[in-house]
């Protein structure tokens, strides 16, 4: 009786120590503050989550790489950069995203790539803290979209890469909309788990696509060099058939604090580039978007991403949010 005591209280000291390393894990996490959440829904009454990841909201320089969390300006920027995609994800899912000191676009055009990623991994460590804290604290059970944009895209790749074989995560795993971001076969292969969508319900994948001009043979995003993964979100296939632009319920156009701007229905059609991977855009005229040409390439429509297909994004979201029912 006493051996069995014994084993008793031992396996109650191992559940209880095992409890508090758990909750260490989160206690001194800089997260549990609520200044460090641009949103945080946790009031909103709703069975999936979208962990949003926001995209280098300004230029930047030598003497501010990474944002400013001192000044208005920057965390206005920064709030506006996700608002411009919030509307997608809102609807039906409850909306976290947290500021982290992300590398401004000055950072991502440097030629020295071990001071880009040293900038990229201090960015991503917060990242990695925020959803850290987010699943343990905050999830509560409820389906997981990771979703970015740009650089944000980029965190979530990451996050999904070191998440996935987390039975908390992936039980929960619904999609990852990393769109702007190159997702190469070799990041895939990394895998089993990892995946592209084939289809526009399909779940635990990845839904990607770096747009651009016809005639656009590099970008920085997709070097000349370099294949991409990517879906079309027009008709939610991978092949290289032509979508017309009937199928474009609606390009939203934005500012940087997320004001709409201008709608247009049947905008442009698309389809995937067979040697690179990308997103050729077919119904505009090049200039009238033209402007990263100096920096990210001429033809680069990564700006428009999201916009110039936003509502076919909002109601896939829906599809795919649905589809976990089934």
């Amino acid at each position: 009786m006493k051996k069995y005591i014994s084993l008793v209280f031992v396996f109650l000291m191992f559940i209880f120590i095992f409890s508090c390393n758990k909750e260490n894990k989160t206690l001194d996490n800089q997260y549990r503050s609520d200044d460090l959440w641009a949103f945080k829904e946790t009031d909103e009454n709703l069975d999936v989550d979208t962990f949003f990841l926001a995209p280098a909201c300004a230029t930047g320089s030598e003497k501010e790489p990474t944002l400013d969390y001192s000044s208005s300006k920057r965390m206005s920027q920064f709030e506006g950069s996700i608002k411009m995609e919030k509307g997608i994800y809102d609807e039906q899912t409850r909306f976290f995203a947290p500021y982290y000191h992300e590398a401004l676009v000055y950072v991502s055009l440097l030629d020295d790539e071990e001071k880009k990623n040293k900038y990229l991994d201090e960015a991503y460590k917060e990242v990695k803290e925020a959803f850290e804290y987010y699943l343990y604290n905050y999830n509560k059970g409820n389906k997981i979209i990771l979703a970015g944009f740009s650089e944000g895209a980029l965190m979530c790749l990451r996050l999904l890469n070191d998440f996935i074989n987390n039975d908390l995560f992936y039980n929960n795993y619904l999609a990852c909309y990393a769109i702007g971001y190159l997702v190469e076969d070799s990041y895939l292969a990394s895998s089993d788990k990892i995946k592209m969508a084939e289809g526009e319900t399909d779940l635990k994948c990845i839904i990607s696509f770096n747009t651009e001009a016809i005639d656009t043979t590099a970008t920085f995003i997709v070097k000349e060099n370099q294949k991409s993964n990517a879906i079309n979100p027009l008709t939610w296939k991978r092949d290289t058939s032509v979508a017309s632009k009937d199928l474009n319920k609606g390009a939203v156009f934005l500012n940087t604090y997320g004001e709409i701007t201008k709608t247009l229905d049947n905008f442009t059609g698309c389809y995937i580039d067979s040697n690179r991977g990308t997103l050729k855009v077919t119904d505009v005229i090049k200039d009238d978007y033209n402007k990263l040409k100096d920096s990210f390439g001429d033809g680069c429509y990564h700006l428009y991403d999201y916009q110039f297909f936003y509502n076919n994004l909002k109601e896939n979201v829906i599809k795919r949010i649905n589809a976990k029912e089934q």
